[in-house]
């Protein structure tokens, strides 16, 4: 991967900087963006699940929009790198070819290999039947295809960082709680 980073540097100039850190092996935000250039092939994440599972999609909305936002980089990128050769620069790598899916892509080809497909999120709004997924909403817990929303009472997670003693009471007092 740090190799084709390094010689991808000249062919997408507008990635020149986070290519040149990958090559030196430096993690840079938005990295994945450019998986399909650096690697031989990818698949989608749910051809790689075993048949009959269960998918559950925490925050269906934010997933939506870091697909839609990894699509959409990918995109920019090809962009770049056929304006880049239109100036006379390298020919243009396509990403396309290996680009990522959207969010309503990953659903359909989801339901298409029969897995169960529920969602969680913060808001009791199911996704009427034939919605595309790829919208503003949110749902608490909802079988695919039933309709049905199921509304669980929750609160997020106190984050302890490190802080062993106030877990250990927050617990204690849960308990006595019952």
């Amino acid at each position: 991967m740090r190799a084709r980073a390094a010689a991808l540097a000249d062919t997408l100039p507008g990635a020149a900087e986070m290519l040149d850190k990958l090559a030196a092996g430096i993690v840079v935000e938005g990295m994945e963006s450019l998986a399909p250039a650096l690697v031989e092939s990818m698949v989608p994440v749910v051809d790689l699940v075993l048949a009959e599972s269960l998918l559950v999609v925490s925050d269906p909305e934010r997933v939506r929009r870091r697909a839609h936002d990894l699509v959409a980089t990918t995109e920019e990128f090809l962009a770049a790198a056929w304006t880049s050769d239109a100036a006379g620069g390298a020919t243009p790598l396509d990403l396309s070819a290996a680009s990522f899916l959207t969010f309503a892509q990953v659903r359909a080809v989801a339901s298409a290999r029969g897995l169960g497909w529920w969602t969680m999120g913060p808001f009791g709004l199911p996704v009427p039947d034939g919605a595309s997924g790829d919208g503003p909403v949110q749902e608490d817990v909802v079988a695919q295809g039933t309709g049905e929303a199921l509304v669980v009472t929750a609160r997020d997670v106190e984050g302890y960082h490190g802080d062993v003693a106030r877990a250990v009471d927050d617990v204690r007092t849960l308990q006595r709680a019952g």
